[in-house]
């Protein structure tokens, strides 16, 4: 996820106001937003891995994970 995509979904979830060239980017959201980001993910391809598909599944799983 890169620095605007961020700001973007922090924007959209009041945790900034204004437009997206007149703040100072805060690590510690941009953190969180990319552990949820991660936490998602793993969510995802470990219910995608327990489909009934066999290595096709596992596949697109690790596809999922390895996603940018």
């Amino acid at each position: 996820m890169t620095n605007e995509e961020a700001m973007r979904l922090m924007t959209e979830v009041g945790l900034h106001e204004g437009g997206m060239d007149n703040w100072v980017m805060d690590n510690a959201y941009v953190g969180f937003v990319e552990h949820v980001q991660t936490d998602f993910k793993n969510r995802l391809a470990q219910a995608i891995e327990q489909m009934p598909f066999g290595d096709t599944a596992t596949s697109f799983a690790v596809f999922v994970r390895n996603f940018k």
